[in-house]
């Protein structure tokens, strides 16, 4: 081994040697033997980290993880149930299950109850007879919510749910599908998912456009499976009878005139038509942005009015129902220039834009829908009046041909005797 000699100083590298911290990682040893020339070299070098560094080797060190301490089998403690325990816990275990599940009806009932006094009733605290049977509910349904048991709590939310979703298969109530689709995922029994997370699962549910997949494969879960199922396949037909009555309904409203006279008609320069326009567009196939498959869009009912410079929505049936009465609440009135000319104006606000280039989107669609069926009118009201021409003028070619086949060549004494009953001079022929 090499001996130091008189104010050498030895630097040990470390782990942290290219570190930001030069002396991080590193350990030093000093030994200096009265030599201050020595001491300033050393003063020196640690002003210049950056050099030094660059002649010292890096020498990673590994970390060590510690070893997690493994618990005392000996102090984990269970208790065995007996025979005589299960089948005492089978008891108690059927009495809360059945009564969870006619608490859960009872709730079910109580607000169905609140609901209708309240629907008649806007201001039930003036009434003392409705005021005494609405707090009686009300203390009812909060004896029942209160039980102070986390599992028996949840039983019964889960057999309340079960029984409202009965309740609206029982009476057809479209109003509520949405609704109880989506508490199937707040109650943490299903979730949105895609087709390729279906793979291999049982109990999804389609809906709409979307697929709900289970989260577990428990009873409880096929319960709810099972219940769902019949609420989402029975809506399915209410859906359509509601759809093709407010189809109907729209059909019947009083139509003054179509897109397409708004666009052509100019009673004063800037200004259309007044009146209410029904419009109609069949269903088709677009091809979906994010999938980049073709799905089909359904077709489209709606009504417009349009008071001379505006157009403005007034109601819709199936897909464009929610779409019309949000814009009717928020007034997206379409200028009429803005459909004759195909565009929305720059100066409009974003918000407002986008809400607008839709709006248009479907009149503009209707509009060029109407100009095709009134060019196929055009075209066929010509080819009628051809078909009529040629008819007329192939029945007096025929009436011609028959006449002069039919005619028998006239003697002398019958064409003078002709000659004369047109001229007058007699009646009757003359018998010689």
């Amino acid at each position: 081994m090499r001996k130091q000699k008189e104010g050498e100083v030895r630097i040990e590298a470390g782990a942290g040697v290219n570190s930001g911290d030069w002396f991080e990682g590193r350990k030093e040893v000093k030994e200096v033997v009265g030599n201050s020339a020595q001491e300033a070299r050393v003063s020196k070098a640690k002003e210049k980290p950056k050099e030094a560094a660059e002649s010292v080797k890096v020498v990673e060190i590994e970390k060590v993880e510690e070893a997690v301490a493994l618990p005392d089998l000996g102090k984990i403690k269970t208790k065995k149930l007996t025979k005589k325990d299960i089948a005492e816990q089978e008891k108690e275990y059927r009495r809360r299950k059945e009564y969870s599940e006619q608490a859960g009806k009872r709730l079910t009932e109580i607000e169905a109850e609140i609901a209708k006094i309240s629907e008649k009733f806007p201001d039930w605290e003036l009434v003392p007879k409705v005021r005494e049977e609405m707090k009686g509910l009300k203390i009812e349904r909060q004896t029942i919510t209160g039980i102070a048991d986390e599992g028996l709590q949840a039983h019964i939310g889960l057999s309340q749910y079960i029984e409202e979703i009965r309740e609206a298969v029982k009476e057809e109530n479209i109003d509520k599908v949405d609704s109880l689709v989506e508490k199937a995922v707040e109650l943490g029994r299903y979730e949105w998912g895609t087709e390729e997370k279906t793979v291999g699962k049982s109990n999804k549910i389609y809906y709409r456009r979307g697929v709900l997949i289970p989260t577990s494969d428990s009873p409880a879960t096929k319960a709810v499976a099972t219940e769902l199922r019949k609420l989402v396949a029975a809506s399915k037909g209410w859906r359509r009878d509601v759809y093709r009555e407010a189809v109907k309904a729209l059909k019947a409203k009083p139509v003054d005139m179509t897109v397409r006279d708004i666009v052509h008609h100019h009673p004063t320069p800037g200004t259309a038509p007044e009146g209410i326009v029904y419009c109609f567009l069949p269903s088709y196939e677009r091809k979906d942005d994010k999938s980049g498959e073709n799905r089909r869009v359904s077709e489209s009912h709606f009504l417009v009015v349009c008071d001379g410079t505006v157009i403005k929505p007034l109601e819709a049936a199936g897909r464009l129902e929610k779409v019309f009465k949000e814009w009717k609440s928020k007034k997206r009135f379409l200028p009429v220039s803005f459909l004759r000319s195909g565009r929305v104006s720059e100066t409009v606000t974003e918000e407002v834009k986008s809400d607008l280039i839709r709006f248009l989107g479907l009149l503009r669609a209707v509009y060029w829908r109407e100009q095709e069926e009134y060019k196929l009118q055009q075209e066929a009201a010509v080819a009628r009046k051809l078909e009529e021409q040629k008819k007329v003028a192939k029945a007096k070619a025929k009436k011609k041909v028959v006449k002069t086949e039919t005619e028998a060549p006239m003697s002398f004494e019958e064409k003078l005797l002709t000659e004369q009953v047109q001229i007058g001079l007699t009646a009757d022929p003359i018998k010689m």
